[in-house]
């Protein structure tokens, strides 16, 4: 029940526990995930079979909202692996279904890049058979973003990606000039705006609380004006979201005829 042949590395989540994965075992023999302390201390959260997918040998990467995405290798509603998301406790829901066509097939690991968004690579299938790096979000709308040739620009990436500044970086193991893989680099497209929606204002210690949404690293303005007439309206302040939900605390001082709102620059 245990599970058995862990091949990825572990990965250690906010609560302080590791968590990784099994190729093989648990209670269908088609792979675990399991928590483990540092000291030992060891729990089989979830068992895979052919219907969520099976064989899962990428690393899991915790996201910004606190669950663990990974990948399988098989199984899904076509046989060519899945997307999957796993709570601390166990919790697990099956996010997509890889079909073997454009979207690729055998996903690698998982990462989550300032945008919110998961990028991984697929080390096949594709619109030339040789595989795709793709977007998906945390709610399972995938994106291919590249399919590749296996020409010049390799093909078969097979190492997972790493993010900086902006782009993804990754390898593949086929193709370049001398037909021995090539190191590749592609922009992260930037996250779609979320419509800006305030809640109901609460009044605390003297101050207008309003709170609304935000996307991860989204550019907020939230601008004030005495007289909505005019259009006249002047800088309050502004911030970058964290994906969470945001605070605006405006202090009851303020001119009682005073509008607020916020959009994204």
């Amino acid at each position: 029940m245990t599970g058995y042949n862990p091949s990825s590395a572990l990965v250690q989540a906010s609560d302080g526990y590791l968590y990784g994965a099994t190729l093989y075992g648990g209670t269908y023999g088609d792979g675990t995930i399991f928590r483990i302390s540092t000291n030992g201390a060891f729990t089989s959260l979830y068992s895979f079979n052919s219907a969520t997918g099976y064989y899962p040998s990428a690393a899991l990467v915790q996201a910004s909202d606190g669950y663990l995405y990974g990948t399988t290798q098989n199984g899904g509603a076509y046989g060519d692996g899945t997307v999957f998301r796993v709570s601390t406790s166990g919790a697990f829901n099956w996010l997509y279904s890889f079909s073997g066509g454009n979207d690729g097939l055998r996903a690698s690991a998982l990462i989550q890049a300032g945008n919110g968004a998961l990028y991984g690579t697929t080390s096949g299938g594709g619109f030339d058979g040789f595989g795709t790096v793709f977007q998906i979000t945390t709610n399972g709308a995938l994106t291919t973003l590249y399919s590749f040739s296996g020409g010049s620009d390799g093909g078969d990436p097979n190492g997972g990606l790493t993010s900086f500044n902006g782009s993804l970086y990754g390898v593949t193991q086929v193709g370049g000039a001398n037909g021995n893989g090539v190191v590749f680099q592609i922009l992260i497209p930037p996250a779609p705006a979320q419509a800006v929606t305030l809640g109901a204002a609460l009044l605390s210690e003297g101050n207008l609380i309003l709170s609304f949404p935000t996307t991860v690293s989204q550019s907020y303005t939230v601008r004030q004006t005495t007289n909505l007439a005019t259009g006249n309206w002047v800088l309050y302040t502004n911030f970058s979201g964290s994906g969470l939900p945001f605070q605006l605390v405006i202090p009851v001082t303020i001119a009682p005829a005073t509008f607020f709102r916020v959009t994204e620059p």
